[in-house]
């Protein structure tokens, strides 16, 4: 499985979610081989594979799953939400420029992992006007 499913998700060009877990509670034979996956799928660069990990602290093999189970959830769903101010601050803000593709491909992503085609929200647009006039004042500051 560390091997295979790596290879795997290395070849497949179609926007893919990959979420797994462990505990400091599980199973030591499966921590080992979830660790090792871990380390391969974080190796993988490609833009259409969303890829995340978590080990949780205080949570055995079984009580894992209530923890799991919401932050897969929480991962697939979180292009459907509207810009926040940790992705303007994280992702948006440190573009030096690209703004609007990046909406664009929000849009996009949306669109093909959800199959829903919904009009750009204006907290959206706002958002990246922001990102516009922030550049602007850099630049300004900077003459």
């Amino acid at each position: 499985m560390e091997e295979q499913i790596p290879e795997r998700l290395a070849l497949i060009d179609q926007q893919i979610f990959y979420y797994q877990s462990t505990a400091d509670g599980d199973v030591k034979k499966m921590q080992k081989r979830i660790r090792a996956l871990d380390n391969e799928a974080k190796a993988i660069n490609k833009p259409t594979l969303n890829y995340k990990f978590d080990d949780f602290k205080g949570s055995t093999h079984y009580s894992l799953v209530l923890h799991s189970i919401p932050n897969a959830l929480y991962q697939f769903f979180a292009v459907y939400q509207p810009i926040s101010n940790n992705e303007f601050t994280e992702k948006i803000a440190t573009l030096p420029s690209g703004y609007v593709d990046y909406l664009s491909n929000k849009y996009d992503i949306l669109e093909k992992t959800l199959n829903l085609k919904t009009p750009i929200r204006i907290n959206d647009f706002k958002a990246i006007e922001a990102a516009f006039l922030k550049t602007k004042l850099i630049l300004n500051l900077k003459n």
